[in-house]
């Protein structure tokens, strides 16, 4: 029985890890996509009106 719990154990300690790293990386896209986005556009701007 004890290995089972064990398996159980890093299971969800690897769930636990998995699902910090999708909203850690869905976190930096959300912050840094938006900013890119809206540099690139104000670079062709200047570009534009150049």
């Amino acid at each position: 029985m004890k290995p089972f719990a064990e398996l159980l154990y890093d299971l969800t300690a690897l769930a636990v890890v998995a699902a910090g790293a999708y909203f850690f990386l869905w976190g930096f896209v959300v912050v840094v996509g938006p900013s890119l986005l809206i540099s690139l556009v104000l670079m062709l701007v200047e570009r534009t009106v150049r």
